[in-house]
């Protein structure tokens, strides 16, 4: 059943994003108040860029608190080099990933454009339906 779900049955298309230029105070603040994991970080053309997570934010801190500075922009910690889903991939697929890494949610791409994000907790809820029958299975036998 699982191997048949796409990304793009479960992804969050109502998602956190971030501009480059934005200062560190106002990053940090939105994702305290929205309670996300990360944002992902787009151009004036809304072209990806980077994501900033909470592990960035966390180094904005220490940094701050370290050399008595207020933080930048978000393009300096935010992280450049990051994976993405595409929007067709399997949960799956995307379950796999998230076991071998370490990040709460990855860019979903189609054909090169940011069309969503997933995270760890979509993931595990599209499994619901799957536990429950198999919850159901186990029950009858």
């Amino acid at each position: 059943m699982l191997h048949t779900v796409r990304v793009q049955d479960f992804m969050v298309t109502d998602f956190v994003k971030l501009s480059p230029e934005e200062d560190m105070y106002h990053a940090v603040k939105v994702l305290t108040h929205k309670e996300v994991p990360a944002a992902v970080v787009v151009d004036k053309k809304d072209k990806l860029v980077g994501v900033l997570s909470e592990t960035d934010c966390m180094r904005v801190v220490l940094d701050a608190s370290y050399n008595e500075r207020p933080p930048g922009k978000v393009e300096q910690y935010m992280t450049t080099k990051m994976d993405t889903v595409d929007v067709d991939a399997t949960l799956i697929d995307v379950a796999a990933i998230f076991r071998d890494k370490t990040h709460r949610l990855y860019p979903v791409m189609d054909h090169g454009r940011l069309v969503g994000i997933i995270t760890r907790r979509r993931v595990l809820r599209a499994t619901e339906p799957f536990f429950e029958r198999f919850k159901n299975t186990q029950r009858s036998a």
